[in-house]
C-alpha cells in the first residue's frame, strides 16, 4: 500500500477565510493552509482567524500563512501561465467577448452580474490591461466607491474562476501544494492541477481528462470527512494545533484511507463527484464506528493517553467499575487481575490502540461531534 504525500494546502479562490469551521477541518487534513495574497493587500482577518496565523504546527510553522503573488510573478511558472492565457484570449477574442464580457455577464446573471471580484494584484499588467481595455473585465463597485488604489476587477464568474484556477495551479505546482476549495465548478481540474482542462472548459472544448492519483483522492476524501461529518465549533485553534502537532497520526489516518480512495471513480462533474466522495466518507465513518465497538469496554476512554499508561493503572481501570475492592487492594491485585483474568483484554487493547482510525476518536474526544449518524445513507442518484 502506498504512503500518501505530506503536502500543505493552497486555499482557493478567496483571500480571507469565510468559514472558520472549514479552516479547522482542513487543518485536520493538512499540516498548513496557505492563501494567495497580493503583497500590498491589507489583510482584515477576524480575531479567531488570527490565532491560526500565530499558532505553530508540526514543522514549527504557522498553521495559516500566505503565498504572495509578487514572489511567484518573479518565477517562470505563474508568468508563463498568464502569458499562455492572454494568448488564448486574444486568439479567441470574438468568442471570449460574446461569452464573458460585461454585457454577457448582465445577460447571463442579471443583477448579480458583478458577483465575481478578483484583486488586480493577482494578475500581471498585460493580462489586466487587456481585460479592462476589451471590456472583458471592469472595476467593481468597491473600487469605484472606495479606494481606487485597491483595485477589484469584476469578471464573468466562469472566466474569473478559470483565471483564479490557473493562478492556483501554477503556484501549487511550484510550491508542491494541494489545492483546497469549498466551492468551484472546476474542482476536478484543481484536484489534478491540469491547466489544459481549465482552458478547454473555458472555451467549451472537449478535453482529455487527467486521472486523479490515489494521493489526490485521499486528500480530498480526508477533507470531506473532516469538514462535512464533524461539527468542529467546540474545537479552538490551540486544540487543532495540539491534534496535528506531530503529524504522524494524520499520516497514518490518510494511509488508512487509501483502500477507500482506490474505489472512487474519478468524476469530472462536480455534483456527482461530491456525492460519490460523501458516500465514501460515510463508509469511513462506519468503519470507525465499527472499530470503536470492537474495543475492550474500558479502552475507549483511555485511547488518547494509553501510550504512557502503566499496566497497573489500566488494570485498575479495567476492574474498577465492577470491583470496588480493587482500590483498597492496590496495584498488586491489579497486576494479578491483569495477568490471570485480563490478558486477552490487554492484548486486544494493545492491538487496537494503534488503529489509524483512532485519529477520529482523538478529534471527537477533543470536542468535535459527529453530525452524520452511522445509519445515514448517502445516495448516489
Amino acid at each position: 500500500m502506498p504512503n500518501v504525500q505530506d503536502r500543505d494546502a493552497l486555499y482557493y479562490p478567496y483571500i480571507h477565510i469565510r468559514d472558520i469551521n472549514w479552516l479547522k477541518g482542513t487543518l485536520l487534513c493538512f499540516p498548513q493552509v496557505r492563501r494567495i495574497v497580493p503583497s500590498d493587500f491589507p489583510l482584515n482577518d477576524s480575531a479567531e482567524v488570527r490565532k491560526f496565523l500565530r499558532l505553530r504546527g508540526a514543522r514549527g510553522e504557522p498553521l495559516l500563512t500566505q503565498e504572495y503573488t509578487d514572489y511567484h510573478f518573479a518565477s517562470s511558472p505563474l508568468q508563463a501561465t498568464q502569458e499562455q492565457l492572454l494568448t488564448l484570449l486574444k486568439s479567441n477574442e470574438r468568442r471570449i467577448k460574446s461569452q464573458y464580457s460585461q454585457e454577457a455577464a448582465v445577460r447571463d446573471l442579471g443583477e448579480k452580474y458583478d458577483s465575481f471580484e478578483m484583486h488586480a494584484g493577482k494578475m500581471l499588467a498585460p493580462l489586466h490591461d487587456y481585460l479592462m481595455r476589451e471590456g472583458i473585465g471592469w472595476y467593481s463597485r468597491r473600487t469605484r466607491t472606495q479606494n481606487a488604489d485597491t483595485r477589484w476587477v469584476t469578471l464573468h464568474p466562469r472566466l474569473g474562476e478559470a483565471i483564479m484556477s490557473l493562478i492556483a495551479i501554477a503556484i501549487a505546482q511550484e510550491a508542491k501544494l494541494d489545492i483546497v476549495t469549498s466551492s468551484g465548478r472546476l474542482h476536478h481540474a484543481l484536484a489534478v492541477q491540469d491547466e489544459n482542462e481549465v482552458l478547454d472548459t473555458l472555451l467549451g472544448r472537449r478535453t482529455a481528462k487527467t486521472e486523479a492519483s490515489v494521493d489526490e483522492k485521499v486528500d480530498e476524501l480526508a477533507e470531506i470527512v473532516m469538514t462535512t461529518c464533524f461539527d468542529l465549533n467546540r474545537l479552538d485553534a490551540e486544540q487543532i494545533a495540539e491534534l496535528i502537532k506531530e503529524g504522524k497520526d494524520l499520516r497514518s489516518f490518510k494511509n488508512a484511507l487509501v483502500p477507500f480512495a482506490e474505489e472512487l471513480p474519478d468524476l469530472a462533474d462536480p455534483t456527482q463527484r461530491e456525492k460519490r466522495f460523501k458516500a465514501k466518507a460515510q463508509e469511513v465513518i462506519e468503519a470507525w464506528q465499527s472499530y470503536k465497538k470492537s474495543l475492550p469496554w474500558f479502552a475507549l476512554d483511555a485511547l488518547d493517553t494509553a501510550a504512557g499508561a502503566s499496566v497497573p493503572s489500566l488494570a485498575l481501570k479495567a476492574v474498577g467499575a465492577s470491583h470496588p475492592v480493587t482500590i483498597a487492594a492496590g496495584a498488586g491485585f491489579a497486576l494479578f487481575y491483569l495477568t490471570y483474568k485480563g490478558a486477552k483484554i490487554w492484548r486486544d487493547y494493545r492491538k487496537n490502540i494503534g488503529n489509524p482510525l483512532n485519529f477520529l476518536t482523538r478529534i471527537e474526544k477533543a470536542g468535535a461531534s459527529l453530525v452524520l449518524p452511522p445509519s445515514t445513507s448517502i445516495s448516489d442518484q
